[in-house]
């Protein structure tokens, strides 16, 4: 009896030798098992990408790179693992919240890592048509342009940003949420006329709306009132547009623990930033594991809060931090 194959006392190039010899199946299979021990280079990976949505396994596909995203941390590598699973989703018309999700999660790493060639690459035409197309609302497309804001200012994105949210916010001054956020994102990004413009077009509008229910129940505190708050990862023009919206909302002082990529620091300084704060804020995609290890044995130690905000931007660690105050 043949003794069955030990993938672990073989070469890797086993599965190579069985794709060449048109054993697809078994190449498939050898290389999933590669893929599980985190033994997988490029070649391979997309090999075994292309064997499963060949077997139609669309999910399996989509698992495999986002274990692989995983895995790479924040490193500027999975600009392209974002963006092949973008490309995937979108290509094979999976469900619309999942294709925003991904289109988010690529424009963050890009604000993150991205030069102006990146921007180039990634924003070719028709791509550049499929991840717009993915912000379908006025919420959603205010996320995404927070992100293109940050894009350098040779590609002209920025700026194209910027009158978008502008835009946004007057367009839809007659609901207050919406325009409040573009206003928000515009005073964050140091461009306080345009915010006015906006709440300007937003009163107008009220004043020829009736006059509203004065029995109504006035709007709680800010979610940040008076809090110290610890910004933990995310690229230092991010922290500082989230510190600039937190001071605005009430915060009594923001610090911040960048990640592993812009500089390394000792546990004791870690807690140092930590001690004598009201929460911890991760930003999660933005930051390293090994720096979200430490972050979070400091808040342990030191009894402060941690939340994770959903999306690296303002309205995700607005989001956090009301998730917060509510419990």
């Amino acid at each position: 009896m043949k003794p069955e194959f030990d993938f672990f006392a073989e070469e890797p190039n086993e599965a190579w030798r069985r794709f060449q010899a048109g054993d697809f199946a078994g190449a498939k299979e050898l290389l999933l098992r590669l893929e599980r021990q985190g033994r997988m280079g490029d070649d391979e990976m997309e090999t075994l990408i292309e064997l499963l949505l060949n077997d139609a396994e669309l999910d399996q596909a989509i698992a495999v790179l986002e274990r692989a995203i995983e895995r790479i941390g924040v490193d500027s590598e999975r600009l392209g693992l974002l963006t092949r699973r973008f490309d995937l989703l979108a290509g094979y018309g999976v469900d619309a919240e999942k294709r925003r999700d991904a289109a988010l999660e690529l424009l963050e790493a890009l604000a993150g890592f991205g030069d102006a060639a990146n921007w180039r690459t990634i924003f070719n035409p028709d791509r550049r048509d499929s991840i717009e197309g993915s912000f379908v609302s006025p919420f959603d497309r205010l996320d995404a342009l927070e992100q293109l804001a940050y894009a350098p200012a040779e590609t002209g994105l920025s700026q194209q940003a910027m009158a978008t949210i502008e835009e946004t916010g007057r367009i839809n001054a007659n609901d207050v949420d919406i325009s409040r956020a573009a206003e928000r994102l515009l005073h964050a990004f140091g461009d306080p006329e345009a915010a006015y413009r906006v709440e300007s077009t937003r009163k107008a509008i009220r004043q020829r709306q009736p006059a509203p229910d004065r029995t109504s129940r006035p709007e709680p505190a800010p979610a940040a009132q008076r809090l110290t708050v610890v910004l933990a990862g995310g690229h230092p023009a991010l922290r500082a547009t989230i510190e600039r919206d937190l001071l605005r909302w009430g915060a009594a002082e923001v610090r911040a623990i960048p990640s592993l990529k812009e500089a390394s620091r000792s546990a004791r300084s870690v807690r140092a930033t930590v001690g004598g704060t009201d929460v911890v804020v991760l930003l999660v995609r933005q930051l390293a594991h090994s720096t979200e290890s430490q972050v979070r044995r400091a808040a342990a130690m030191t009894g402060v809060p941690v939340v994770v905000a959903d999306s690296a931007g303002i309205s995700g660690v607005r989001r956090a931090l009301t998730r917060l105050a509510g419990t």
